[in-house]
């Protein structure tokens, strides 16, 4: 989970997007699409950069398989339709 400052703005920093990137599923070793955080089925959280393959989950506390999914893109993503 992301957190920030209370009565920091957030809002004026957090940009809502509606793109693929961010519901397509992602197995470990596979290379990032874009740097940002990405979360684990298990709820584990990691910082990833475009092109880095994305990690083993470890320790993985559930007994479902290994799935990344992008939940905040540091890099500008353009709306586009899922």
């Amino acid at each position: 989970m992301a957190y920030i400052q209370k009565g920091s703005c957030g809002s004026l920093f957090l940009i809502e997007r509606r793109s693929v990137l961010f519901t397509n599923p992602y197995d470990p070793g596979r290379e990032a699409p874009c740097s940002g955080i990405y979360r684990c089925v298990c709820h584990r959280e990691i910082l990833c950069h475009a092109g880095k393959k994305l990690p083993w989950c470890d320790p993985h506390d559930v007994p479902t398989p290994i799935v990344w999914t992008l939940v905040a893109s540091i890099e500008e993503i353009p709306d586009t339709i899922m």
